[in-house]
C-alpha cells in the first residue's frame, strides 16, 4: 500500500534547509568547488522546491519541484536548469538514500538513461 500524498510529502522533511553540494562527474577534473542547494516548501504546501547554484561552468544552476504521484506511488522531480534543459525524474527516498532516475522521454531528448 503506497502512502497518501500528505504522508509521502512529510517524509521529505529531512531535505529542508540549506546544503553544500559538489559536482562530480567522469569528465570533470578534480576540484574543491562547492555549490549550495536549498529545499523549502512551496508556499501553501503540496510540493518541495529545490534550488541550486554551483560555481563551476560545466555544472548548471537550477530549480526542481518535487511532488508525490499517488497513482504511481512514487515521487516525481520536475527539473529545470540554466541551460534551458527540462526533465522529469522518478525519485525515491528510502532508508536514507535518495535516488533519481530518468528512463522515459519527456521535455528533453532522451539520449541516455540517467540514474
Amino acid at each position: 500500500m503506497s502512502p497518501n500524498s500528505d504522508d509521502a510529502l512529510q517524509r521529505l522533511e529531512p531535505f529542508l534547509g540549506g546544503w553544500s553540494i559538489e559536482a562530480i562527474g567522469p569528465h570533470f577534473p578534480p576540484t574543491d568547488v562547492r555549490g549550495h542547494v536549498t529545499f523549502e516548501w512551496l508556499p501553501g504546501g503540496g510540493f518541495l522546491v529545490e534550488r541550486w547554484e554551483v560555481p563551476f561552468p560545466a555544472a548548471p544552476d537550477g530549480l526542481a519541484v518535487i511532488g508525490f504521484h499517488p497513482d504511481r506511488g512514487s515521487y516525481l522531480q520536475h527539473y529545470f536548469d540554466s541551460r534551458g534543459v527540462a526533465r522529469v525524474y522518478e525519485m525515491g527516498f528510502a532508508d536514507g538514500v535518495w535516488t533519481l532516475s530518468r528512463s522515459e522521454l519527456d521535455f528533453s531528448p532522451l539520449d541516455f538513461r540517467q540514474r
